[in-house]
């Protein structure tokens, strides 16, 4: 059995500071080339196929395997901020920026619209605890587009920035 020599990849965004689109193709960017300075074939990949490593949460140097040492690069961190991405740019309510949350007390979270219920009002029905997600956030919740007032935190889905991050580049060579 091979011994594992694990790197760990440590995103210059983190998933609690991504701002937008542009803080996901500088940290593709930022994989594509920290990957290409140990495997140098790496640094041909297209954004896409590097999007497609950072899924896959790790990345294996491809290596002749008669030393018995196989190099992996832990992409965990940045897949995390991937998964941030798309949470808050695809689905129903959990994406969109009237999707709220209130705290009551330390080991409940109610959920509810900012759009279209009153937070206050609520207060009767999670003092009865009758819900974790108010009756609006309830119809749409499991639906891949929510309601005809979803605005979501980030506006585009990641492979349409993707797909324009690459024309760009395409460009510029």
């Amino acid at each position: 059995m091979p011994i594992e020599n694990r790197m760990r990849y440590q995103p210059n965004v983190s998933e609690d500071d991504l701002k937008g689109e542009a803080d996901i193709i500088k940290m593709l960017r930022d994989v594509r080339t920290c990957i290409a300075e140990i495997d140098g074939d790496f640094a041909s990949k297209r954004l896409k196929d590097v999007l497609a490593v950072v899924e896959k949460h790790e990345y294996r140097i491809p290596r002749d395997s008669s030393n018995n040492v196989v190099d992996v690069i832990d992409l965990t961190f940045a897949s995390r901020v991937i998964q941030t991405y798309r949470f808050n740019s695809e689905g129903g309510c959990q994406s969109c920026k009237g999707f709220a949350r209130v705290k009551p007390v330390q080991d409940e979270t109610f959920y509810y619209c900012s759009e279209k219920e009153d937070g206050d009002k609520m207060d009767e029905l999670w003092v009865k605890k009758e819900f974790i997600y108010s009756p609006e956030i309830g119809k749409y919740l499991h639906k891949s587009t929510g309601c005809d007032k979803r605005v979501p935190v980030f506006e585009r889905r990641l492979e349409e920035v993707v797909e324009e991050a690459e024309k760009a580049e395409a460009v510029r060579a």
